[in-house]
């Protein structure tokens, strides 16, 4: 459910991972605003996001070498309290690493997929890694081919033949991702049917 939408947030209420309740009544969080002006971008290489979190290295997540602007990671990738209530409010691209080179002895598995969400909370671990959790939004997948077409509209470092969607990393785009998917007819608030 989205209300109170203006040019940069919308007020959402997502489902519950734990109690989803059923049709008639189905159970909610609190809701929270969105900012819509920044995205998140997760690549990591044979993950299916079935867990509720992921781990990266550190030196993989918000780093300039790994397509974030320095500003952004100037400000975010300190992961102080502030930082991450900042990163919480902005929607996500959760993917596994481009699959579409294949070793020749390998079947090709087929379109490719990448799934849309928000981060619930970042831990920064003691063993360099941080731990981010997050919910993914039912029924919002996303072509990975056609985000590898719109690597300029997403600020997504690199070309269409290899680009950031070809390793492991987190990165921050100052890009309005619900608006630029929209304009390729993909509705991530409301799934396209």
């Amino acid at each position: 459910v989205a209300q109170n939408v203006d040019l940069s947030t919308v007020q959402i209420y997502m489902p519950m991972q734990n109690g989803m309740g059923n049709a008639v009544n189905p159970v909610y969080q609190q809701p929270f605003t969105v900012n819509t002006n920044y995205y998140s971008l997760f690549v990591i290489a044979n993950e299916t996001y079935s867990q509720p979190y992921v781990l990266l290295d550190l030196d993989r997540a918000l780093t300039i070498a790994y397509g974030t602007n320095e500003a952004i990671h100037n400000r975010l990738a300190s992961f102080s309290d502030e930082a991450i209530k900042e990163i919480k409010s902005y929607p996500a691209v959760f993917a596994g690493e481009n699959y579409r080179y294949c070793q020749p002895d390998e079947p090709n598995p087929g379109p490719q997929y990448a799934r849309y969400g928000f981060i619930t909370d970042v831990k920064v671990q003691d063993n360099g890694k941080v731990r981010v959790y997050f919910q993914l939004m039912p029924m919002c997948s996303i072509p990975q081919d056609l985000l590898n077409a719109m690597i300029r509209e997403l600020d997504i470092h690199g070309n269409y033949k290899i680009n950031e969607l070809d390793k492991t990393h987190w990165s921050i785009k100052n890009i309005n991702l619900i608006e630029e998917m929209k304009l390729k007819g993909i509705s991530l608030f409301a799934p396209t049917l």
